[in-house]
C-alpha cells in the first residue's frame, strides 16, 4: 500500500474512533483496499435514511463492480462541527450531502467544492432546470445539486384541535386563541426545535415590520430595537403557552400527542407525522402563519439537502456516477421515496408518480410549498448560520428563563450579530 494511502486510511480510522465517541449513531466504514476505485460518501439523517442509503449504495456497487463505496453517516446533532473539521483538514468525503447554507459558508468563491459542470458526461443535468442549477452555483461554478426543495411547514393534530372546536391556525391571533382554549389542560398549540423557533420569529418580524435582519450579502442590518421586538414576542409565545419552550421540546412529542402542532421542514414530515398517521390520527399541513392581512411574506424556500463532490476528490468521474445515482436513478429513488421531500430531478419525480408514491403529508407539504412559491424567495443562508443560531439560543434562553432582562438580552444578542 502506498504511503499516501496509509495516511488516508489512518486518518479515517482515527475519525471512526472519534465519531463513535461523539455518538453511538455515527458510523464510518473503511474496507480493505481492492482493485476497485474507492469513492467515499457521507450524509446525516435518521435511521430510515441510513437504511435506504446503505441498501442503495450496495446496489450501486453490484451494478458498478469497478467502484468501491466507503461511507460515513450520523444524526444531525453536532454534524456540522465534525464536517467543518473535515473540510479544514481536507479529509471530507468524495460525495457529500450538504446543507444549502454551507455553499456561502465554505465556498463563497466557488472553490470549496468540485465544479460539477465538468462531469456532464456522467451527471444527467437534463433532469434539472436552470433555476435548480442556480441554487448550487457559486461564482460561476456548479458546486452542488438539490435533492428537493424545503420550507418551514406547520403540521397539526386535527383530532386534538377538533376536540377544542378549533380549526388549524392560519394567523398569529389564531395561535393565541388556541392557547387560551388548551392552556387549562397543559396542551401546547405548537412545539418545535430552536432553528424553527428562530425562523418563525423571523417570519413574524418581517411581516410586522417589513424589514430584514440580514442583507443579501449576509451582513447583519438589524437594530437593537428589532431584536428587542423579536425577543419580546418570543416571550409572549412562551408565557401564553402558545409555544412549548424549545429546551423542553422533543421531536417525539408531536407523534405522542404531547403538543397539538409542530413547525418543521417539509422534508421532515414523515419523521414527525408518521406515528400519528399510522395510528389513524387526522394530521394536516396548515397554512403559513400570517398577520391575516398579507400572504406568506417572511417564509422562505431552499434546497432541502444537496449533494456535492469534494474539490480534493481523486476520482471525480466515479464520484460523479455515484452522485448521479443518488439523484436520478429510478431504483434508488424507489428506495428513497419522499423521505428527503418531493424530488427535484424530473426522472425521480416521474418515477414516484408512476408508482403512486406521491401522497401523504410529505406530498401535501411539497404541494403547499409549490403553490406559494410566488410569495417566497430562497432563504438567506444567515438565517441558518450556526453562529447565528447558537447566539439566538444562548441569549433567548437567558431571557426566557429570567437570567437576563429583555433589554440586556436584546443588547447582547444584537452585539453578537454585529460581531459575526
Amino acid at each position: 500500500m502506498k504511503k499516501s494511502q496509509l495516511i488516508v486510511l489512518s486518518c479515517l480510522l482515527i475519525m471512526s474512533i472519534f465519531f463513535t465517541s461523539c455518538s453511538s449513531r455515527v458510523l464510518v466504514t473503511v474496507r480493505p483496499e481492492s482493485n476497485s476505485i474507492p469513492v467515499s460518501v457521507s450524509w446525516w439523517g435518521n435511521d430510515p435514511r441510513h437504511e435506504y442509503m446503505i441498501e442503495g449504495l450496495g446496489l450501486f456497487e453490484e451494478y458498478n463492480p469497478g467502484i468501491r463505496i466507503d461511507y460515513s453517516y450520523a444524526v444531525w446533532n453536532g454534524y456540522e462541527n465534525r464536517y467543518q473539521m473535515l473540510m479544514r483538514s481536507h479529509n471530507n468525503a468524495d460525495v457529500m450531502q450538504i446543507n444549502y447554507a454551507w455553499l456561502s459558508k465554505y465556498s463563497a468563491d466557488g472553490m470549496g467544492y468540485y465544479d460539477l459542470s465538468e462531469l456532464s458526461d456522467v451527471i444527467e443535468f437534463s433532469n434539472f432546470t436552470e433555476a435548480d442549477l442556480a441554487t448550487g452555483t457559486m461564482n460561476g461554478r456548479l458546486n452542488a445539486l438539490p435533492t428537493a426543495y424545503n420550507t418551514s411547514c406547520f403540521f397539526y393534530n386535527c383530532d386534538i384541535y377538533g376536540s377544542y372546536g378549533l380549526d388549524a391556525p392560519s394567523t398569529w391571533d389564531d395561535l393565541f386563541d388556541a392557547a387560551d382554549a388548551m392552556r387549562g389542560d397543559g396542551m401546547y398549540p405548537l412545539g418545535m426545535i430552536y432553528k424553527h423557533v428562530f425562523l418563525v420569529l423571523n417570519a413574524w418580524f418581517e411581516q410586522n415590520y417589513q424589514s430584514q435582519l440580514f442583507d443579501e450579502d449576509g451582513n447583519y442590518i438589524g437594530t437593537e430595537s428589532d431584536i428587542r421586538n423579536i425577543l419580546e414576542f418570543y416571550g409572549e409565545l412562551v408565557e401564553s403557552q402558545v409555544l412549548m419552550p424549545p429546551s423542553d421540546f422533543e421531536v417525539s412529542y408531536f407523534g405522542a400527542g404531547t403538543v397539538a402542532g409542530v413547525s418543521c421542514w417539509a422534508s421532515d414530515a414523515q419523521r414527525y407525522c408518521s406515528p400519528l398517521v399510522d395510528n389513524g390520527v387526522d394530521v394536516i399541513v396548515g397554512d403559513f402563519i400570517s398577520t391575516g392581512t398579507e400572504g406568506g411574506s417572511g417564509w422562505y424556500t431552499k434546497p432541502a439537502t444537496m449533494f456535492a463532490i469534494s474539490v480534493n476528490c481523486e476520482n471525480p468521474e466515479e464520484a460523479g456516477r455515484v452522485l448521479n445515482y443518488l439523484l436520478n436513478d429510478p431504483e434508488f429513488i424507489m428506495l428513497q421515496g419522499t423521505e428527503r421531500g418531493i424530488p427535484v430531478s424530473t426522472t425521480a419525480l416521474e418515477t414516484l408518480n408512476s408508482n403512486n408514491m406521491l401522497s401523504g403529508v410529505e406530498y401535501e407539504a411539497g404541494r403547499l410549498m409549490r403553490d406559494n412559491m410566488d410569495s417566497m424567495v430562497l432563504i438567506n443562508p444567515m438565517l441558518e448560520n450556526a453562529d447565528v443560531q447558537d447566539a439566538f439560543k444562548t441569549y433567548s434562553d437567558m431571557y426566557i428563563y429570567g437570567e437576563l432582562s429583555l433589554d440586556e438580552a436584546s443588547a447582547m444578542l444584537h452585539e453578537s450579530f454585529m460581531n459575526l
